[in-house]
């Protein structure tokens, strides 16, 4: 059996997407906002057996993007995960081994058909693909925390930590707050505080995104994307943006600005969506995890103090055709050391795309 390939414009990959029950990650519009004049191309890949399906999106770089390559492997490709959870999903049960085996290996001649010298992604806590995953390696990096909104709402508030309840108690009783923006009066200020709190805290470029990003991001997920906004009076303290697909909530970007960390705002923005998702049938509230996993870092204490609910967090790393990985990589650092630098230490995947400082000879 093959896999068919499917590009963003075809109808058919949201088609499939729905009828798997995937999560706004999968589906052709979220795929498009990455795709670049550079060549990264959204592609699904699709497996069936009769009413069997499997279905894995994916972002195809092109590998002559990378300053040591140039031409020289202009035919060549690797693959990723957009931002956020990606990895296959299926109609089948997780414990259907033997047809994710075949998956497996049709996956495999694919990837070969398509020039990808290896694949890097990013799993999906909450549907747990990771078991349809059977080649290359599957690592554990984390927890994610959500709240079950399938339980009775005393019990969904019995689960936040003391100190949670008690600052959005006191929240509420200094009149703020927070609703869902429908008519997205308060995009522009979301905007201005997301980039003012990624200069608080020092973030990598990975979590910036232009204007353009954000009015694409509005375009092409529509109704599913929902902005939440925090105020007292007239100034928005936090804001954030959260997706509804399938049941699941997604909280997607947020941000706070300095004076709204004092009121807590963004604790009684969580529990606004929260209490959102219940009157909207939603049976999930995913909140993420750490950055890069993380369970000691601030941001997990943060959306940990909501739920006890755990998630565990997966890669998958996959080096698809080991000469031209190989090739590629020895290329990336000869043309390191032609800078004045040198490959750094890290287990970054793939190591050909891994950040450097370069440094004058």
């Amino acid at each position: 059996m093959s896999i068919e390939v499917l590009t963003v414009d075809d109808s058919r990959w949201n088609e499939t997407i729905k009828a798997l029950s995937g999560d706004f990650y999968h589906t052709s519009n979220y795929h498009k906002l990455h795709e670049t004049d550079d060549g990264d191309e959204g592609l699904l890949l699709v497996y069936r057996e009769g009413t069997q399906v499997v279905a894995m999106p994916i972002i195809r770089r092109s590998l002559k993007t990378i300053p040591a390559l140039v031409d020289d492997f202009a035919d060549y490709y690797d693959a990723t995960s957009i931002y956020g959870y990606g990895g296959p999903i299926s109609n089948q049960p997780l414990d259907n081994h033997v047809f994710f085996q075949r998956f497996g290996k049709a996956l495999n001649d694919t990837l070969h058909a398509l020039h990808i010298v290896c694949i890097f992604a990013r799993l999906h806590p909450i549907l747990e693909n990771d078991s349809m995953v059977t080649i290359g390696d599957v690592i554990d990096v984390g927890r994610t925390v959500s709240i079950d909104l399938t339980q009775p709402e005393d019990l969904q508030l019995s689960d936040y930590r003391s100190n949670h309840k008690r600052n959005i108690k006191k929240a509420l009783k200094n009149d703020i707050k927070v609703y869902p923006d429908t008519t997205w009066e308060h995009y522009e200020d979301f905007i201005r505080i997301y980039n003012l709190t990624m200069d608080r805290v020092d973030a990598t470029d990975y979590y910036y995104f232009s204007q353009e990003y954000f009015d694409d991001l509005r375009v092409e997920l529509g109704d599913s994307l929902h902005l939440f906004v925090v105020k007292l009076e007239d100034t928005v303290l936090s804001a954030g943006l959260f997706t509804l697909y399938d049941g699941i909530i997604q909280y997607h970007l947020g941000a706070s600005d300095p004076i709204g960390m004092q009121y807590a705002s963004s604790k009684l923005m969580m529990d606004g969506v929260r209490q959102w998702g219940n009157t909207v049938g939603a049976h999930v509230f995913h909140l993420g995890g750490g950055l890069g996993g993380s369970e000691t870092d601030s941001l997990f204490g943060f959306k940990a103090g909501f739920s006890s609910r755990r998630h565990t967090f997966k890669i998958w790393k996959y080096i698809v055709d080991d000469r031209h990985y190989n090739l590629v990589s020895d290329r990336f650092e000869e043309w390191l050391i032609n800078q004045g630098s040198v490959l750094p230490q890290t287990n970054f995947f793939p190591l050909y795309r891994a950040p450097v400082n370069l440094s004058s000879t």
